[in-house]
């Protein structure tokens, strides 16, 4: 047996610090029990390729710098930044807008948490604090939707935190959690941002044949993510229209 690997020290791991968004897809192993592996193969090639284009190869063309990377494997999309900045700020919302329009597409509820910190990446490995906290954190939510934490805000100017909650991009509201918890902190705002014409993409478009559709034999608690969707829905909607 060769026990020879490579020759490293912490000197050689050089680490990064940026932004952190993971999403995953609810019910998954449904989805996947539903449909053959062609369609699900497909879909998800789709939906990394459209995450892709519109986060990865948008953001680094715009800002000409290689800031941002999608990775995804099974049910998880994982997106970062490599730096903290303005510019990193504004990549991983751009994600976040990605990522629910992708979703919203083809149909496939996600869940989500932005973090921030330092991390190792490469093209095969990711690992560190902020993805263990990004982990924790979408498992804990009760919805659709996606937690911003309140570590990410304070690492951007109070002026561009100010803008992103201006905007209606960031927004504080109480997120639904397990255990019927909930806790009022910082979350994106899909329904204003990645909604792009409310004409054909409202919220019964949404319940018939996108994210919100209760499938038959959905489990209550599934039932409930959708509910608690559906009041953000109502709310962000409500607030948006009201301030035109």
């Amino acid at each position: 047996m060769n026990c020879n690997f490579l020759k490293l020290s912490p000197k050689d791991i050089k680490k990064t610090r940026g932004f952190i968004a993971l999403f995953d897809i609810l019910g998954y192993r449904d989805w996947i029990k539903k449909n053959n592996i062609s369609k699900v193969a497909i879909d998800h090639k789709n939906m990394k390729r459209m995450i892709t284009t519109n986060v990865e190869n948008q953001m680094n063309y715009a800002l000409q710098k290689g800031i941002v990377k999608v990775h995804s494997y099974a049910d998880t999309f994982l997106i970062y930044t490599n730096e903290i900045s303005r510019k990193g700020f504004a990549a991983i919302m751009h994600a976040c807008r990605g990522m629910f329009e992708s979703a919203i597409c083809f149909g496939l509820p996600i869940r989500g948490t932005v973090t921030c910190g330092y991390f190792f990446a490469s093209e095969d490995i990711i690992t560190g604090q902020p993805l263990i906290e990004a982990f924790q954190k979408e498992k804990e939510q009760e919805w659709i939707g996606c937690w911003i934490t309140d570590q990410c805000l304070r690492n951007i100017s109070e002026r561009e935190k100010r803008k992103y909650l201006e905007s209606n991009t960031v927004v504080r509201y109480p997120i639904p959690f397990k255990k019927r918890k909930v806790s009022r902190v910082y979350a994106y705002n899909w329904v204003s941002k990645a909604i792009q014409n409310p004409v054909d993409i409202d919220l019964d478009y949404l319940k018939e044949r996108s994210f919100l559709k209760v499938r038959r034999g959905h489990r209550w608690p599934e039932r409930r993510k959708i509910d608690n969707t559906i009041i953000f829905y109502k709310f962000m909607a409500k607030s948006h229209y009201g301030r035109k």
